[in-house]
């Protein structure tokens, strides 16, 4: 008995054609579907990092206006506008409202 169980244990049994195309394609699909979530993280970490590039650029463009409001405020100060005057020898007087004669010319 021992050599017939020798003998249905050596048969070595061939794999069909179809049997082959179903390991290869279950391979493949497994493949797949270790590499979605790899994928999946590879384009979230370039989303972040693409995220905090334009919040820091969005920041620097943010603190360069407040500048530029903080200068256009100084500059529009009586006081720098009369030393500015003053350099430049103007001399800047008052204009009364009932003075002002206003033209308009219609085509």
């Amino acid at each position: 008995m021992l050599n017939a169980l020798d003998k249905i244990g050596n048969k070595k049994r061939h794999l069909t054609l179809k049997e082959k195309a179903l390991f290869l394609s279950l391979l493949t699909l497994l493949f797949l579907a270790l590499l979605v979530p790899v994928v999946q993280a590879a384009r979230s970490r370039q989303l972040i990092v693409q995220r905090r590039g334009i919040e820091k650029e969005l920041q620097r463009l943010e603190e360069e206006r407040r500048i530029i409001l903080s200068l256009i405020a100084e500059a529009s100060l009586p006081e720098v506008i009369s030393e500015k005057a003053a350099n430049n020898n103007l001399l800047l007087e008052k204009i009364l409202g009932e003075n002002i004669k206003v033209v308009t010319i219609k085509e």
